[in-house]
């Protein structure tokens, strides 16, 4: 996932800096690397070069999400010493598997891309979603996931709200869950008249 750096009139780097600095003290996985317990808003950005590591991802998707591999790892393949294919829940599940084996690295977040265009052109990188409304196909997940932010003062009048997929968890499911690493935010900058840079889904994975 990756905004163009201006669009509608809007400097997409600015506007996601202003959004996560208002927080108190080819598809691709991009992934950033962690240097304390605390995630940092930046890090230095890598690709999953290492086949092996490419292959633990896999047996990880395959034993946690038993039953879908349409969804995850028949989605993804090492070409070109590099893994690649990517959607909102195989970002989700490999930010997962980073963090289970206590990884220095952890799935980037949008204003990790942001920050290193140069690195990210040409490729399609999830990093977040947005959620919008309650209706649509998917309105269940995306009641799952707003009755977490409303038991935490959330209103549907804050929509849209945009959440990192770095710090949530997928249950069996796969609904999006909470962590205490979790950052989400009501995103004015999303409500943009024109839909074409997003999914037409009414979860609003944002692109």
């Amino acid at each position: 996932m990756k905004f163009n750096s201006n669009f509608m009139g809007h400097n997409g780097k600015e506007e996601l800096e202003r959004i996560e600095n208002e927080v108190s003290p080819q598809k691709k996985n991009i992934t950033s690397k962690v240097n304390s317990p605390i995630i940092p808003i930046l890090g230095e950005l890598s690709f999953v070069t290492d086949e092996n590591l490419y292959k633990e991802i896999v047996k990880y998707l395959d034993k946690t999400f038993t039953n879908k591999k349409d969804t995850f790892s028949n989605n993804l393949k090492f070409k070109d010493s590099v893994m690649k294919g990517s959607n909102t829940y195989i970002a989700t599940a490999v930010d997962m598997y980073l963090k289970s084996i206590n990884s220095e690295y952890r799935l980037a977040n949008q204003l990790d891309l942001e920050q290193n265009l140069d690195f990210t052109k040409g490729t399609y990188n999830d990093s977040g979603l947005a959620l919008r409304n309650l209706v649509g196909y998917n309105k269940n997940q995306a009641a799952y996931l707003f009755e977490q932010i409303k038991k935490l003062g959330k209103t549907e009048k804050d929509f849209p709200i945009w959440f990192n997929l770095r710090g949530l968890n997928l249950d069996s499911n796969l609904n999006f869950n909470l962590t205490p690493e979790s950052f989400y935010k009501t995103s004015e900058c999303l409500n943009w008249q024109s839909g074409t840079k997003f999914s037409k889904v009414k979860l609003n994975f944002q692109k």
